[in-house]
């Protein structure tokens, strides 16, 4: 089988755009005002555990863990210098030779270091609406394991939604997305709330 590739959304426009799984250019003006420089989580911090109830990404640094869904591949990917991500793929999930997915579920995390993008975060939490405007989606206040989290949508007709969840807390920012396809049924949909269910915060 083929090992997933995903190029990641990290909110950068030299090769990358927030929010997202799977790169695809097209979204590339409206996520343009993101470009923070960040520092990132170190892929030695994120430890992939076996438990009775599954396999856990656990980061004690960064003070967090969530589970990977069952039968799900897990995969640490370097997307640039000094910036990695975490990879979880359903078993049947294929992707193009751009790293764009066209079939089946996937979901990528990671923590971003900088103040200022989580103080623009917060920016957002607080007013979703105000900001909603500039996107094709929207914004959504949520709740995340208790902590206040950005919901981020945005649609298009051929290629689907791009949904991020962002989790500002002090400097950090944890970040989970995931892309539907157009044709998606509801199972990635569940899959996706699920994890987001399964996450936990110290």
């Amino acid at each position: 089988m083929q090992k997933p590739f995903y190029l990641s959304i990290i909110f950068a426009l030299l090769a990358m755009l927030i929010g997202g799984v799977f790169l695809w250019s097209a979204y590339k003006e409206e996520l343009d005002e993101w470009l923070p420089a960040v520092v990132f989580e170190a892929p030695e911090n994120y430890e992939i555990i076996e438990t009775e109830d599954g396999m856990m990404v656990k980061n004690e640094s960064a003070g967090i863990s969530f589970k990977v869904p069952d039968g799900w591949i897990i995969d640490k990917q370097e997307i640039g210098i000094d910036e990695w991500i975490i990879n979880t793929s359903s078993p049947e999930a294929k992707i193009d030779k751009s790293g764009l997915l066209v079939e089946g579920c996937g979901i990528s995390s990671w923590i971003e270091y900088d103040k200022i993008s989580a103080d623009i975060v917060r920016k957002r939490i607080k007013d979703p609406e105000r900001f909603s405007a500039g996107i094709s989606g929207g914004y959504k206040f949520i709740k995340i394991d208790g902590y206040s989290a950005l919901r981020i949508l945005i649609e298009h007709p051929e290629w689907g939604k791009l949904v991020a969840i962002q989790i500002p807390i002090e400097d950090k920012i944890y970040t989970f997305d995931t892309r539907f396809l157009p044709d998606e049924t509801g199972e990635c949909t569940q899959m996706f709330e699920e994890f987001l269910g399964g996450i936990l915060i110290e």
